[in-house]
């Protein structure tokens, strides 16, 4: 049985004035339950590919822009998640939901300082669960947030996080050259080095050693490899032949640029002065950098599946790429980063390519979150579910099948004080509320706003939209706060 949050905890809670309850000890799966639907599943290699801060942005969802095509290589061998969401857009309480197969309403991880096994010291993380099946697992890069790792989950972890690891930095500038420039926290270089000489690329290549020293070295051992890949993470600093395949007057401009959402609070967006009202020239600067880094990431990821081919073991290796939330990129009136619940900052890339299931090359565009990926491993690997339960649902189903039926919406939540809000995506809409005291809502329609310009929630046309996907969404709070 799992412990208790401590009362240490809970004061610090209360006295920043947060909602955070007692949680209860986890069960585990009930009686009955089988947490994974049948599938043949079998002891298959994983290499897991964490991007950072990386949105949609990418050629294999349509981007127009993006030279993306290792992305899009792996995209063809597997399913393309249209519909992916994180489920708090921030990176500790990301990833260790992800990690855990819980909700932020469980972990109560809502900042990048907290660690979870403060407070349940008994959880197996999802690479921990495959270490204790008999896999060799090993870190390469950020899987955990930074020094917030779990040092049971892994054989081999490289580095091991005393400070961040990236360590290279723009002298602050307001400077917005195309090649190197600040504004605001915004930083951009063009530099001019090898791919390997930037710290990704030196652990994406230390990642490939790996493989290839574990397969002489243990032939008959499964692998679970976790590579983080910083880029596109702030920041933008990648070889200069990156930002020259794009041109920065060809970028386009987002429809929500000058707009100034009225759903919800302007407190809650965390504008940065220095990037509202940015001429136009800079937004398409500071955009091609990030789309520079998202071509130096792609490289990154062809590099690993070439380590796979070169091998003979791609038809034995699950891959999986995705990152711990999106990114804005000057949307909503200027919102940059993340810590929003508007679909740049929730959405996320999720593309897996598996052994053994029927879809190949396929979209789906049934809503899925990165809490479903812990089941999702355990049932193609064959593996039994952990001792505590899973909230997340697996998508082996979609999987095989990517249009079939799929009832279950997706949930993020987001903690800035005084205000908690949670949000509900499903393929039609997008529901916000914000709490404190009194309640705010947002209701987009993703049929027509795509963009989520026009908040309907006070529209009495939609009353019925909004009393319907209210009650779903505090029945799914609640279903992800108790175990």
């Amino acid at each position: 049985m799992l412990s208790y949050l401590g009362m240490g905890a809970i004061a610090s809670a209360a006295a920043h004035g947060c909602s955070r309850k007692k949680p209860p000890a986890f069960s585990r799966p009930r009686e009955g339950e089988d947490p994974f639907p049948s599938f043949p599943g079998e002891r298959l290699n994983v290499l897991m590919i964490m991007c950072d801060d990386m949105n949609r942005r990418l050629s294999c969802y349509g981007d127009a822009i993006a030279v993306t095509p290792n992305i899009d290589r792996l995209a063809k061998t597997g399913v393309v998640f249209l519909n992916a969401h994180c489920q708090y857009p921030l990176c500790n309480p990301s990833r260790t939901s992800m990690l855990s197969g819980l909700y932020p309403m469980t972990t109560q991880v809502w900042d990048n300082t907290t660690h979870l096994k403060t407070t349940f010291p008994d959880l197996s993380f999802l690479p921990h669960h495959f270490r204790r099946h008999g896999y060799w697992t090993a870190r390469v890069g950020k899987i955990f947030h930074d020094h917030l790792d779990d040092p049971d989950s892994w054989d081999f972890a490289y580095p091991v996080f005393r400070l961040r690891l990236s360590k290279q930095r723009v002298p602050r500038t307001t400077i917005a050259s195309p090649y190197k420039g600040a504004v605001g926290f915004l930083q951009w270089e063009a530099v001019d080095v090898s791919d390997w000489q930037l710290s990704d690329g030196r652990l994406v290549r230390m990642a490939g050693d790996l493989i290839k020293t574990h397969l002489e070295q243990r032939p008959e051992q499964p692998f679970f490899i976790a590579v983080g890949i910083i880029r596109p993470h702030l920041p933008w600093i990648v070889p200069r032949k990156y930002f020259d395949l794009y041109d920065p007057s060809l970028i386009p401009l987002p429809p929500t640029l000058r707009l100034v959402p009225t759903g919800p609070l302007l407190s809650v967006l965390h504008y940065d002065p220095q990037l509202t009202n940015l001429p136009d020239e800079v937004v398409r600067i500071a955009t091609r950098a990030y789309y520079a880094c998202l071509s130096y990431a792609d490289f990154l990821v062809g590099f690993l599946l070439d380590t796979l081919e070169e091998h003979r073991i791609r038809e034995r290796t699950i891959i999986l790429l995705t990152s711990d939330h999106g990114h804005h990129l000057g949307e909503h009136g200027g919102c940059w980063e993340k810590r929003t619940l508007f679909e740049e900052s929730t959405g996320v890339p999720l593309i897996i390519s598996a052994p053994h299931t029927a879809a190949v090359g396929a979209q789906c565009p049934r809503t899925v979150e990165l809490v479903d990926l812990y089941p999702t491993l355990c049932q193609l690997c064959a593996l039994p579910a952990p001792s505590h339960r899973l909230q997340g649902k697996s998508v082996v189903a979609l999987l095989m099948d990517p249009l079939r039926t799929w009832s279950k919406p997706a949930v993020s939540m987001f903690y800035w004080p005084p205000y908690t809000g949670y949000t509900l995506r499903t393929e039609d809409w997008r529901l916000t509320q914000w709490k404190n005291g009194t309640e705010l809502l947002e209701l987009y329609d993703h049929n027509a706003d795509g963009a989520e310009m026009k908040n309907l929630a006070g529209d009495s046309r939609y009353s019925g939209v909004v009393a319907g996907l209210s009650d779903l969404l505090r029945r799914r709070i609640w279903a992800g706060s108790v175990l």
